[in-house]
C-alpha cells in the first residue's frame, strides 16, 4: 500500500460528518478523509452495504481437540516439542499451543516461557485475553522484564480482546499515554474492529482526534472496506480529489472490482485522470492477464499505445502472461515493435529456461538473427550457465552481436571451467566464432577477474 501522507494535523480537531463546523470538515475534504455514508444519512446505501457484508471469523480446529482432556495437552505438547523433525515439530507445537490455551490459557503461556518462544506465548496471552483481559495484562507486569519482549506480547492481549470485544478494546487503549505503542494497539484493535462491522469502525472513526496516526487507521480501514464492499467503495473514492490516499485506494478497488466485473471495472477506471488512472488500470490488467483471457487484455492494451503509462501497463500484462499463457503471449510478440519484443522476449526466455528447457530452445531457433534473439539468450543464459553449461556455451556463440556474443561466452566458460575445467577447455579450443588470439584472450580475461579479487587466508595456527 502507498504511504500515506496529507501534512501535519492539527491535534483537538474532531473529524465528523455534519456535527463539526464547516471549516473543519472542509479541512478533512482537502485531506481526502472520506468515509461512508452512516445508516442516519442514507438507510437505503447502509442497508445494502450491511446485507453485502461477508460473515467474518477466525476459523477454529477446536472440534478436533474436543475429545481431549485438559491434563492430557501437557504430554501431547511435550511429546510434539521433541521431535526431531523441525517442520513437523513447528507446525504441530502452533497448533497444539493455540488448542490447549483455549482450555488452560496459563499452563500453555507457563509452557511456552519454559521453552523460551516468545510466539507461543503471544497465542497463550491472546486466549487469556480473550477469557480476561486483566489477567493477561497482570501475568506481562509479574513475568515479563524486558521491553521489548513485555511490548510484542502486550500486542497479543489488545489483539485478543479486540477479537471479542473491539470497542472496548480501542476503548482501553484510548486510555494509554500517547506514543508508538499506543499507535500499534490502536491499528490492532481498530483492524479486528473493521473485520467485524466496517460501519461501526468508521463511525467511531469520525469522531476521533485528527493525530498523525489519523491517516493511517483510516488507510488499514478503507483497505478493509475496499475488501468487503467494493462498489460501494469505487463511489467513495470517485468522489475524493486527487492525492496519495486516492492513487492508492483506486488500484486497490480497481483490482477489486476486476475480479467481480471486468467490463465495469474498466469503465470506472476510464473515469479516472492521471496516475490513479494509470495504477488502477494496471491492477486491472494485472488481475485480467491472470484470467482465462489473458490474450484479450494482451489486445486491448495494444491497442492503447496513447494511454499514459503504456509500456509500464503493457509490461504488466506481459510479465503475468509469460507465467501463464507463455504460448499465447510469443504467438503474439511477432506482430509487435521491436521496443515491446524486447520485453516480452526477456520474460519469456526468462520462464521458458527454467520450466521447459526443450520448448525454450525450439523458440529461441524460431526467432530471426538479431537484437531481439540476442537478449532473450541473454536471458536463458542466467538459468543454464549453471543447469547445462554445455549448452549455455552453444547459445552464447550464436548471438549477433560481437561484443554482447563475447560478454556471455566469458561468462558461460567462467563457471563452466569451476564445473569441468577440461571440458570447457575442449569447448573453447573447438569454438567456430573465435580466432586462436581470441580465445587466448578470453581466457587471459578470465583468469584476469579471478586473480583480480583478493583471496587471502587466515594462518595457521601451528606455523
Amino acid at each position: 500500500m502507498i504511504a500515506l501522507t496529507g501534512g501535519l494535523f492539527m491535534a483537538g480537531f474532531v473529524v465528523g460528518r455534519m456535527t463539526v463546523p464547516d471549516f473543519i470538515e472542509e479541512g478533512a475534504k482537502r485531506e481526502n478523509l472520506l468515509w461512508p455514508n452512516s445508516p442516519s444519512d442514507d438507510a437505503e446505501i447502509a442497508a445494502s452495504h450491511v446485507e453485502s457484508l461477508p460473515v467474518v471469523g477466525r476459523a477454529t480446529m477446536g472440534t478436533l481437540f474436543e475429545g481431549i482432556a485438559i491434563q492430557d495437552f501437557e504430554s501431547i505438547v511435550r511429546a510434539a516439542a521433541s521431535s526431531s523433525d523441525d517442520l513437523e515439530r513447528e507446525s504441530l507445537l502452533r497448533v497444539l499451543v493455540s488448542e490447549w490455551a483455549k482450555k488452560a490459557p496459563l499452563a500453555a503461556i507457563e509452557f511456552a516461557q519454559e521453552i523460551k518462544r516468545d510466539d507461543l506465548m503471544y497465542e497463550g496471552l491472546l486466549r487469556m485475553s480473550q477469557l480476561n483481559t486483566d489477567d493477561a495484562l497482570n501475568w506481562i507486569e509479574g513475568n515479563v522484564g524486558k521491553a521489548g519482549q513485555r511490548r510484542y506480547l502486550t500486542m497479543a492481549v489488545y489483539q485478543g480482546m479486540a477479537t471479542k470485544d473491539p470497542e472496548e478494546a480501542i476503548a482501553r487503549v484510548e486510555q494509554l499515554p500517547a506514543g508508538s505503542q499506543r499507535d500499534e494497539l490502536l491499528s490492532i484493535a481498530v483492524n479486528q474492529w473493521a473485520k467485524q462491522d466496517i460501519q461501526a469502525s468508521f463511525d467511531w472513526l469520525e469522531r476521533v482526534e485528527l493525530t498523525p496516526h489519523f491517516s493511517s487507521i483510516y488507510s488499514e480501514m478503507m483497505g478493509k472496506y475496499i475488501e468487503q464492499d467494493p462498489l460501494l467503495a469505487a463511489s467513495l473514492v470517485s468522489d475524493m480529489n486527487s492525492s496519495e490516499n486516492k492513487l492508492s485506494f483506486a488500484s486497490q478497488v480497481a483490482c477489486e472490482l476486476a475480479d467481480q466485473d471486468l467490463g465495469y471495472a474498466l469503465e470506472w477506471v476510464q473515469a479516472l485522470d492521471g496516475e490513479e488512472k494509470k495504477y488502477a488500470l494496471m491492477g486491472v490488467l494485472d488481475r485480467w492477464a491472470s484470467s482465462s483471457d489473458a490474450s484479450a487484455a494482451l489486445n486491448y492494451i495494444l491497442e492503447q499505445p496513447d494511454e499514459p503509462g503504456y509500456q509500464n501497463l503493457l509490461e504488466t500484462v506481459a510479465f503475468k502472461m509469460s507465467h501463464n499463457r507463455p504460448e499465447e503471449l510469443a504467438a503474439a510478440m511477432v506482430s509487435m515493435n521491436e521496443s515491446n519484443q524486447i520485453y516480452v522476449a526477456q520474460q519469456l526466455a526468462s520462464v521458458y529456461s527454467a520450466d521447459d528447457p526443450e520448448k525454450c530452445n525450439e523458440w529461441l531457433d524460431s526467432i530471426q538473427p538479431g537484437r531481439v534473439r540476442d537478449v532473450a539468450v541473454e536471458s536463458a543464459l542466467k538459468t543454464y550457465a549453471y543447469s547445462n553449461s554445455s549448452l549455455a556455451f552453444r547459445l552464447s556463440e550464436s548471438i549477433n552481436s560481437e561484443a554482447l556474443r563475447k560478454e556471455q561466452m566469458r561468462n558461460v566458460l567462467t563457471i563452466w571451467m569451476h564445473i569441468d575445467f577440461e571440458v570447457a577447455e575442449q569447448a573453447l579450443d573447438a569454438s567456430p566464432v573465435l580466432t586462436v588470439e581470441g580465445k587466448e584472450e578470453l581466457l587471459n580475461e578470465i583468469n584476469a577477474n579471478l586473480r583480480g579479487n583478493d583471496y587471502l587466508l587466515p594462518e595457521s595456527p601451528s606455523s
